[in-house]
């Protein structure tokens, strides 16, 4: 299934790895030269300026103005939908 993180992106649930709250940028070292490198690599998607939350994915790294409790929710959505579908 896909995820919608904000009017531009839609990425597949299983390239998922991580939805973070940006202001976890403003502390984390690690994350802030993740991003730089990621940016520089041209795999850095989005505008951090009107973000709300950092997504991690298999190829890229996404800025959302969606809330990490939004994406979240929307990923339990999907992850519930899959199960129905199998079911």
């Amino acid at each position: 299934m896909f995820i919608d993180l904000d009017d531009e992106h839609v990425i597949h649930s299983k390239n998922l790895i991580a939805i973070l709250d940006i202001q976890l940028k403003k502390s984390s070292i690690k994350l802030t030269n993740l991003l730089e490198d990621k940016k520089h690599q041209n795999e850095l998607i989005g505008d951090p300026t009107i973000s709300k939350s950092i997504i991690i994915t298999d190829d890229y790294i996404y800025y959302s103005s969606y809330s990490p409790v939004t994406l979240k929710k929307k990923f339990n959505m999907t992850d519930i939908i899959n199960k129905i579908d199998n079911y």
